[in-house]
């Protein structure tokens, strides 16, 4: 029998639920395990208009529980999405709140993608945090996301919506991971005509400085340098198009006004996993002197460079390769989780991720980030903490406050990737 959907909505307001009203209790260490997590449901907020927004909902089907109604012929999941919206992580209370039961049924056992969407009131003129809860009723498993997301202007991010037409379809496409000579569309939700303008920023090189160096001045900035090239898009009736001619970092704008705008981004066409050019070499800094770095390059191709060097680290071919491919996925996984204006893996949370691994316990507020490790037999407990800056060029930016103690465990931690 040719497989048939349906789909059902149910969308139930329940009064007197019972929502975390302080945010920063929660323990978000599950969001950088991606690895053991059953539930991995993914978040869209877009702002429909000035007092509406968006939240769209995306989760495999393969990791809902569907159970045969003995009455009829098709399975049906059944899951909760509760939200809440908060202007604060330390302050009590909510802007707005819900819980909205929904369904999802199927003839037959198929892979596919849930996709729902849920409207709530969301005023301009502020920058919020949303809570959202995704449980699956059936198996009772739950997950919990933090999403930020601003609409102090009409001119922020999600306002806007980019896609592509391929192969006869349209396709959403990610703000930081644009394609070069291609023909964009984007699009404003409120269909109103605007003048927009996008600076270009080359990439930096510059890599975080290791967690225990503090000198003043030491650390670099991966500020984008001075812009080389400036874009002008017209959207007429909400809609526009623009080709983006180089790699790097583009700051869409009102026209004449730089500070009322957003950063997208194009890295490479392999992004968020490292492409088989120097690519693969730069994230070895954080493992290597400079030297030893610097001499990397000097064979001319990347692949063999990255082979000898950890066959030569660790005395063993086999065991070299394999823990190549473990940290180029630790990489992979920092451009997924911390990419900002620049790859997740040059970023200070990135570096800590991809030396010590995931943290055991996350914690958000309104300064910042602290991660937690605990103690093992070979590791001590260790906390980092990261400090929440707003720079013009980007939404935020967490920087890691760096300690001289930590310079131990580093050392530990590098000698554990190089044997």
């Amino acid at each position: 029998m040719r497989p048939v959907l349906g789909i059902l909505l149910l969308g139930l307001v329940l009064a007197g639920c019972s929502t975390i009203t302080n945010i920063s209790v929660i323990n978000l260490a599950h969001q950088y395990h991606p690895e053991t997590n059953r539930l991995t449901p993914s978040y869209q907020i877009t702002h429909t208009d000035e007092a509406l927004s968006k939240l769209s909902i995306r989760i495999p089907s393969n990791q809902l529980l569907y159970v045969r109604d003995a009455r009829e012929e098709y399975f049906l999941a059944r899951f909760e999405v509760s939200l809440s919206v908060h202007e604060s992580y330390g302050r009590r209370g909510q802007v707005f709140r819900n819980e909205i039961q929904l369904m999802d049924t199927l003839y037959l056992d198929e892979e596919r993608i849930v996709k729902r969407d849920v409207t709530f009131p969301l005023a301009m003129g502020k920058q919020y945090i949303v809570h959202v809860s995704f449980t699956d009723l059936n198996r009772r498993l739950a997950h919990k996301s933090l999403i930020n997301t601003d609409k102090s202007t009409l001119f922020s991010r999600d306002f806007f919506r980019f896609t592509a037409e391929r192969n006869d379809q349209t396709v959403p496409l990610p703000h930081n991971a644009l394609p070069l000579n291609e023909e964009i569309t984007l699009e404003h939700t409120t269909g109103r005509d605007f003048l927009l303008e996008a600076f270009h920023y080359q990439l930096s090189n510059n890599f975080p400085l290791a967690p225990y160096v503090i000198a003043e001045g030491s650390q670099p900035e991966n500020i984008p340098a001075r812009t080389d090239t400036r874009l002008d898009i017209a959207l007429t009736n909400g809609s526009g198009t623009l080709s983006l001619p180089y790699h790097g970092v583009y700051r869409i704008s009102k026209a004449g006004s730089v500070s009322d705008g957003f950063h997208v981004a194009s890295f490479w066409e392999t992004f968020p996993s490292i492409p088989a050019n120097n690519q693969l070499l730069y994230p070895l800094r954080y493992i290597t002197s400079l030297s030893e770095f610097e001499s990397l390059f000097a064979l001319g191709d990347a692949e063999l460079a990255a082979e000898r060097f950890w066959t030569r680290s660790t005395g063993n071919p086999d065991r070299g390769a394999a823990l190549m491919n473990r940290y180029l996925n630790r990489v992979a996984e920092a451009n997924v989780l911390f990419t900002t204006f620049v790859p997740g893996w040059q970023t200070d949370r990135g570096m800590i991720y991809i030396i010590y691994g995931p943290p055991q316990m996350v914690y958000r507020n309104d300064q910042g980030e602290t991660w937690h490790y605990r103690e093992t037999m070979n590791t001590p407990y260790l906390e980092f903490n990261f400090i929440r800056i707003q720079p013009f060029y980007t939404e935020f930016e967490l920087i890691l406050e760096r300690k001289s103690q930590y310079r131990s465990s580093w050392n530990q931690a590098v000698s554990r990737w190089r044997r």
